[in-house]
């Protein structure tokens, strides 16, 4: 007697179609990430905790750049605009 596998009652093309939307929703928001980060300009101070820094910089260090993610991430998730 055959025992019946995890995919029972599950169409093949079922699951393909259903990585497939999984594989888009990444991308568009691995996209969207990016086109939001495109809009930040170097202003000469860290955008997190506003310290002096090189022209070109937007961050003073790793720490501040993972703290202004983590902000600007919870703030999407809270339906808030970005800064």
């Amino acid at each position: 007697m055959r025992r019946p596998g995890p995919t029972r009652g599950t169409d093949v093309a079922d699951i393909v179609d259903t990585a497939n939307d999984h594989a888009e929703l990444l991308l568009r928001m691995s996209v969207a990430q990016q086109q939001r980060r495109a809009r930040l300009l170097p202003r000469g101070t860290c955008l997190c905790c506003d310290a002096p820094v090189l022209p070109a910089v937007m961050f003073c260090d790793a720490d501040c750049r993972e703290d202004w993610e983590r902000e600007q991430a919870a703030r999407a998730r809270n339906g808030r605009p970005a800064e």
